[in-house]
């Protein structure tokens, strides 16, 4: 009796090893028997050439994991397997095509699994105001806000995240558009059915693979089995959860559209464009602008017409124009209709002239500047660049003889000149004397005392 119930507690000991060697090796002899559905191993088999067509993209799988039951084991040690077949070898009905054939990939017509996603960048003059017009738009198409982050320095900034439901993401992209100006805008469409499918049958053979390694654990004979099929079950169920996380976020990021939208201050770009013209005459500046092209002789006077344009985004003020070649300052040039403390809006002009005279080695060069304020009409520290349209001036040099008037203006003007040297000499001389007369009447007034002392002094006579 006691030889037989040893014989028969052998055989149930030979049997739970053998069947935990089999589960060791690989349960792909039949796991794929017991799958939901059954579909990947009756499909596959239905596949002779052991490839199945995965859908109307013309993506290929390779039929192997089907064919052997799904590869359990390796899938479930790996994390993810590429030798399972995407829900049967055959292609569907609704998937049917080719890659000479493409089809417009749209979750809603292939029933695919699609990722959507957007990046867009935009630029507003009021970035708070832009803001809530953005949250108001995509709450309208049934979107949702799943982030903001805003920042005030050193311009204002926001990033809004969205999450819109994917056959209203074109829609939503349409309303943002309008919230201000588009600078950039990335749009992306991954397809990730594939995965979903490959981590569906990957979780399906996982959950067949942990289910029989509990009650292999049930009915295990002996610590050493119970601590080797616990071990398994650990690896399997760790990967299980991997691959039930992995699947979750895939599935969120197909149910729910993301676009990330940031909203920025345009940088401040102070420029102005000024065109210079000039006309011969001497009327104030009644007739600015004038010509593009003047011929001149010389002495003759001339009117210098500036048309300054603000072609930045930011207001201008303290304009002031010089001409180092002209011999003209700010005080010489006049700004038509212009105050001192006005402002120059983006896309407003001023007139500004001059006069000058003629002369042969003189071109007009003038220098505009500016100083740029900001939306407070703080003062900005940037430098304003202005680009100018010079007029041709060309000056025709007098070679006649000199008259009366030519040489009555060259005395004056020698005249002058010594009148000028005189006045600098007076100047160098005056502080001089200023020194010298006190010093010389110290000097005069000390010999004078001198010479009194010694009269004053009684005179020694002698008698023999």
């Amino acid at each position: 009796m006691r030889a037989r119930l040893l014989l028969r507690r052998s055989g149930r000991l030979a049997a739970v090893l053998l069947v935990a060697t089999m589960v060791v090796a690989g349960c792909s002899g039949g796991g794929d028997d017991e799958m939901s559905g059954g579909d990947a191993a009756t499909d596959a088999t239905a596949a002779p050439s052991g490839e199945g067509d995965a859908g109307g993209d013309g993506v290929e799988q390779s039929g192997d994991g089907a064919t052997n039951g799904g590869g359990d084991d390796e899938a479930a040690d790996d994390g993810g397997g590429d030798g399972t077949a995407a829900e049967g070898g055959a292609p569907r009905e609704d998937q049917a095509g080719s890659a000479a054939d493409p089809v417009v990939v749209t979750p809603v017509d292939l029933g695919r699994s699609i990722i959507y996603t957007a990046a867009v960048e935009l630029q507003a003059d009021d970035v708070t105001a832009a803001s809530r017009e953005a949250q108001q738009a995509v709450t309208a198409v049934g979107g949702v806000v799943f982030g903001q982050e805003t920042t005030t320095d050193p311009q204002p900034r926001t990033v809004l995240v969205f999450k819109v439901p994917p056959e209203r993401f074109g829609e939503a992209l349409d309303a943002l558009s309008g919230v201000g100006e588009v600078v950039r805008q990335d749009v992306t469409a991954d397809d990730v059915t594939e995965r979903v499918v490959d981590l569906q049958s990957q979780i399906s053979s996982t959950e067949v693979s942990v289910a029989r390694l509990r009650d292999l654990l049930a009915d295990a004979p002996s610590v050493e089995a119970i601590a080797a099929l616990e071990g398994q079950l650990l690896q399997r169920e760790t990967a299980l959860e991997q691959m039930r996380g992995q699947l979750r976020t895939l599935e969120g990021q197909v149910s729910l559209a993301t676009i990330t939208l940031e909203i920025s201050q345009p940088a401040a770009e102070p420029q102005m464009d000024v065109e210079v013209t000039a006309y011969a005459g001497d009327d104030d500046g009644a007739r600015c602008p004038g010509d593009d092209e003047l011929t001149l002789d010389e002495g003759d006077d001339g009117v210098l017409c500036l048309r300054i344009e603000n072609r930045g985004n930011v207001d201008l003020t303290e304009i002031e124009v010089r001409d180092h070649q002209l011999g003209l300052d700010p005080d010489d040039v006049t700004l038509v209709d212009w105050e001192e403390d006005a402002v120059l809006a983006p896309g407003d002009v001023v007139v500004a002239w001059g006069a000058f005279t003629a002369d042969p080695d003189e071109r007009p060069a003038p220098d505009v500047s500016a100083a740029a304020l900001d939306d407070a009409g703080t003062r900005l520290r940037v430098g304003v660049e202005s680009s100018t349209t010079p007029v041709d001036l060309v000056v025709e040099e007098d070679e006649s003889l000199p008259g009366f008037g030519d040489a009555f203006g060259t005395g004056l003007s020698v005249l002058g000149t010594v009148f000028g040297i005189v006045v600098m000499a007076a100047g160098l001389v005056v502080p001089l004397l200023v020194l010298l007369v006190p010093l010389a009447a110290a000097v005069w007034w000390w010999r004078r005392r001198s010479s009194e002392r010694v009269n004053d002094e009684p005179t020694l006579s002698t008698t023999s």
